[in-house]
This record gives structure tokens, C-alpha cells and sequence, in this order.
């Protein structure tokens, strides 16, 4: 039997269809011979007794860049469907929570899924509060001062901090990433770190994070090689030649002398294939010119790179 099928979801043309699963199980259900409807969050209302959305029939294919194609715009009455796939991402505000209480309108009639009643009444972040035998030790605050204490094992509070999350791939490393800041002092540091570990953590191979970041594509091989030698620089000059290789300025640099040398190549190439021409091309001003340029370029990289030993 064809089922009509609503996705209440962040908007799909931009969505990573090798990794975004709502787009990955409206797929499958179009494969399987049922018509897709798609609509945003913020087109759903309720108008005199009715739960209706704005949206479009869309056709689905995992192709990127043309994964989606859309139907005429047309308004709709949810409960006429099926199912409605309730798929949006957080931020869990009351725009999210809002929705869930109109969709429990249509519910079960319809089937909407997850059930809004689960969905709002029991959010994933607080839900594993409920087993906490399964759970590390968890905090959950507004006030910042009780995110703040690092404590022991005991509850004592070793230090007062700052715990950073960066998401990936908005990280260094281009993964998850934790970063607590305390106070200084090998003592205290030592025993946070003998804490951390305790809850599962371990410590880092010497250079593990620049080489999660080069194989993440967060670094080249020339930046994460500026990193050691951003640490092991022994003067101002060195330091600010490593940051600027960080940056990506060296492999710019590099990047942009091997396009020289390729063109150059290419052309002198074109002329052994094309000796016939009456024009020699490898006794030109150009070739010359072009030499040069490179030679130039050459000399200008190894004197920055000689500079950043210094």
C-alpha cells in the first residue's frame, strides 16, 4: 500500500546526503513506492481546527548537488497524511516544542514519528539521567559557577575552570574536542589529568593532535610541520615564520610556485610535440621571462624558509 508521508525537517537542499539519515530513510520510502511532502519547521500552523503546513511534493535521489527536485508549493492538511516524520534538529526552544504540541493534534490518527509526547517530554540530553549506572558523572546547570568545579573522585574540587566544547568539525583536530582550562601549576594539572583519565580518558601521543588534524584535512603536511616548529622556535623571527606557515601562507606559496612550474612544463612540452611551427617557442622572450620568475621564486621561498630555522 503507498503511504503519504510528510517530513517536518531542516531544509533539504542543503543537507550532506551521505551522512544526513532523514534524507536517507525518505529515500528508501520513496523506493518503495510512497509520495514524499517536505516542509520546514516554521510553515507549520494551526488554522481553525486544522494542523496545516506549507511545503512542497518533493523527488529525492543521492546525487549531490541534485539530490532533490521540488513539486509545486502547496498547503496541506496533515492529518490527510499517513505518517509525518517529525526530523528537525535542535536548538530544543519553544519554536521545537510548539510544534510537537500541534502535532499531537493529528496523532495517532496520523502516525507521527517520533511521538511528540516522547519527543517533548523526554529529551535525549536529560533522558540518561534516568540511568545512572550507565552514565560518567554528569552535570547540568545554567549557572555557570556549577559547570565551573572540577572536582575528585571524592567530590572535592581540585580547581575552577572553563570546559569548551568544539563540536566537530569546527575543531582543530576536525573531531569532537573538550578543552578544559585551569590554573597553572604541575601539581594541579597532574592531578586533573590523573582525573580525566580516570573517567576514561588517556593521554595523547606526542604531535596526536596535529596528526588527527592532518588526517582529518584540518592541516597540510607543511602546517603540521609548523606546529613543531612553532614550539621549538627559538627566536621572535622563527615564531612568526612558523604562525604565518600555520596560517597556510608557506603552502600557498608552494601551491602556487608548483602551478608555475607545471605551465612551464606544459609549454615547453607543446613545443617538442609541435615542432612544425615556424615559431620557435623555446627561444622566446616568454620562456625566458617565465624562468626567471620561477628562479625568483625558488630563491624568495628558500630564504623564508632558511629565515624560519633561524
Amino acid at each position: 500500500m503507498s503511504l503519504k508521508i510528510a517530513l517536518q525537517m531542516d531544509p533539504i537542499g542543503a543537507v550532506n546526503i551521505n551522512a544526513d539519515s532523514t534524507f536517507r530513510i525518505a529515500v528508501e520510502a520513496q523506493a518503495r513506492g510512497h509520495s514524499l511532502f517536505y516542509y520546514t519547521p516554521d510553515r507549520l500552523a494551526f488554522v481553525e481546527g486544522r494542523v496545516m503546513a506549507r511545503g512542497w511534493p518533493v523527488e529525492l535521489r543521492r546525487e549531490v548537488g541534485n539530490h532533490v527536485t521540488y513539486g509545486a508549493e502547496a498547503e496541506v492538511d496533515l492529518s490527510a497524511f499517513d505518517v509525518v516524520w517529525l526530523r528537525q534538529d535542535p536548538p530544543f526552544d519553544m519554536g521545537y516544542i510548539t510544534t510537537t504540541h500541534l502535532l499531537d493534534m493529528i496523532h495517532p490518527k496520523t502516525l507521527v514519528v517520533n511521538d511528540p509526547f516522547w519527543v517533548r517530554n523526554f529529551p535525549e540530553k536529560l533522558l540518561v539521567l534516568r540511568f545512572p549506572d550507565l552514565t560518567p558523572p554528569t552535570a547540568i546547570a545554567r549557572d555557570l559557577a556549577t559547570l565551573r568545579a572540577f572536582t575528585g573522585t571524592d567530590g572535592q574540587i581540585l580547581d575552577t575552570g572553563l570546559a569548551l566544547f568544539f563540536p566537530n568539525p569546527q575543531s582543530y583536530t576536525g573531531e569532537d574536542v573538550l578543552e578544559l582550562q585551569a590554573h597553572g601549576g604541575p601539581v594541579l594539572l597532574d592531578m586533573l589529568l590523573s582525573r580525566v583519565v580516570e573517567l576514561g580518558a588517556r593521554l595523547a601521543r606526542p604531535g596526536e593532535f596535529s596528526e588527527r588534524a592532518f588526517l582529518n584535512d584540518k592541516l597540510d603536511l607543511l602546517q603540521a610541520e609548523a606546529v613543531a616548529d612553532l614550539i621549538d622556535a627559538g627566536s621572535r623571527v622563527a615564531a612568526r615564520a612558523a604562525q604565518r606557515s600555520l596560517s597556510g601562507e608557506f603552502s600557498a606559496a608552494i601551491l602556487g610556485l608548483n602551478e608555475q612550474v607545471t605551465g612551464l612544463r606544459m609549454y615547453v612540452e607543446a613545443a617538442i610535440d609541435f615542432p612544425e611551427e615556424e615559431i620557435d617557442f623555446l627561444n622566446t622572450d616568454e620562456l625566458r621571462r617565465r624562468l626567471d620568475a620561477v628562479a625568483e621564486e625558488f630563491a624568495r621561498i628558500e630564504a623564508a624558509a632558511r629565515q624560519g630555522r633561524l
